[in-house]
């Protein structure tokens, strides 16, 4: 993880097929990021049209472009559990999911489902940090912040369900 400047917040938003998807970035770092409007991040920054690239690999993402994502960097926690999880989502590629429990062991935490399932929960940069390529090992979905047609959108976009 980079170290933080004195450049200052920026927010922005790209529209999708998903509606708007608005970040927080500090120091061209993304901090935050959700489906809305740009006024529901918790951290507010100046606003910019464009950011450094990062709304066209967003962008080029939904035109079919799924490792674009890979090049923009983010902010992760560093607890322990939170941090190990959050960088085993990113190693999912498009097109894959793992269940909780997988995600669990893979973060060094055998039989933590529920720890797993509350972190992708709680995590603050959605898509760019994957979680929906989580689910439950059963094969069902489960849940997702953005609700469950999000959820499944981005897994027949990226090519894991059938549309």
């Amino acid at each position: 993880m980079k170290s933080r400047g004195s450049v200052g917040t920026v927010n922005t938003s790209i529209a999708t097929p998903l509606g708007l998807f608005s970040i927080a970035l500090s120091d061209e770092i993304i901090v935050e990021a959700l489906f809305g409007a740009v006024n529901q991040l918790r951290i507010q920054g100046s606003f910019a049209k464009e950011v450094s690239g990062i709304n066209s690999y967003i962008s080029g993402y939904f035109e079919g472009e799924l490792n674009s994502l890979s090049k923009i960097e983010v902010e992760i926690a560093d607890s322990n559990f939170t941090g190990s999880l959050y960088r085993q989502l990113q190693k999912i590629p498009a097109g894959s999911v793992l269940s909780y429990q997988e995600l669990a062991e893979r973060s060094g935490s055998i039989g933590a489902n529920r720890a797993a399932g509350s972190a992708c929960a709680k995590n603050k940069i959605p898509l760019l940090i994957p979680c929906h390529r989580v689910i439950k090992s059963d094969g069902s979905l489960g849940r997702y912040a953005f609700g469950a047609d999000r959820k499944k959108w981005l897994l027949e976009h990226e090519g894991y369900l059938a549309s």
